[in-house]
């Protein structure tokens, strides 16, 4: 609620709340557009997201592990934490396809994945966004207080592209392209 007063009257205006949704899975689906794009894979198809997200998710997780492998090794080292990984896994044009779909023989047996914990931190991404920039810009030694402003500012601009990508997809659709 905002009011404002000149010589004799008083105006208010009431300022609507905004409430943000986003969808556990945005990431992948905006990494999925992007991908179905650059690899020229036609509509979005429900099945393919699923396939495309759990190897999303997989690349995302030897990602993050590779990187913190790093930063220790680079702690351990005497280097500090700031390192940024040029070894990252990346989707190519089969990331909507598994293992088992992709080979032709029927022969083929696969041995049972063995279970792994793929949990991530609620703030992994923020947290290597943080440590890349700040190797980037050499800032030094990981600091608590400038992660937790990095974090806000580094969610406020994720919120507002994954709000702009979503908007474009829409406007893309309306105008039959998407």
């Amino acid at each position: 609620l905002q009011s404002s007063t000149s010589s004799s009257t008083t105006t208010t205006v009431e300022t609507p709340k905004t409430y943000v949704s986003i969808p556990y899975d945005a990431a992948a689906r905006l990494s999925f557009d992007e991908w179905r794009a650059k690899y020229g894979k036609g509509e979005f198809n429900a099945d393919r997201f699923e396939t495309f997200k759990a190897n999303y998710e997989a690349v995302t997780v030897a990602n993050v592990i590779a990187a913190r492998e790093a930063r220790e090794l680079s702690i351990a080292n005497g280097q500090g934490a700031a390192v940024i990984s040029t070894n990252r896994v990346e989707l190519n044009e089969y990331a909507d396809t598994t293992l088992q779909s992709s080979t032709s023989s029927s022969t083929t047996t696969t041995a049972e994945t063995p279970k792994m914990d793929l949990s991530i931190p609620y703030d992994a991404a923020a947290r290597l966004s943080f440590d890349e920039w700040r190797a980037k810009y050499g800032k030094g030694e990981f600091n608590a207080d400038r992660f937790e402003t990095f974090k806000a500012n580094y969610e406020a601009v994720t919120v507002a592209n994954v709000i702009s990508a979503r908007e474009a997809r829409e406007r893309s659709i309306a105008n039959g392209q998407g």
